[in-house]
């Protein structure tokens, strides 16, 4: 799947979890946490429902690996059909 498909699944799932967020006025290449504000389980929630819907099975342990949206769209669009145990090691 293309990064702009997984990028458009992402922007569906924050509309679902953290309707208070606008995924368009997100920078995707700045931290998570000091950018957005939202918690590891809110962001785990975004991953797995967006990787679901693209055939990957994200586990727990993923999200707390990832810096930035960017990272998550580029690691789900490079993973279609598998299983995501843990992010890469930068």
């Amino acid at each position: 799947m293309e990064k702009f498909e997984v990028k458009i699944l992402m922007k569906e799932a924050f509309r679902e979890i953290l309707p208070g967020i606008n995924f368009e006025e997100i920078d995707l290449s700045l931290p998570l946490k000091e950018h957005i504000g939202i918690d590891a389980l809110a962001l785990q929630r975004v991953i797995k429902r967006t990787a679901t819907k693209t055939g990957v099975k994200v586990f727990d342990p993923l999200a707390p690996e990832f810096r930035n949206l960017n990272e998550i769209i580029h690691f789900i669009s490079g993973q279609p059909g598998q299983h995501l145990h843990h992010a890469p090691t930068p």
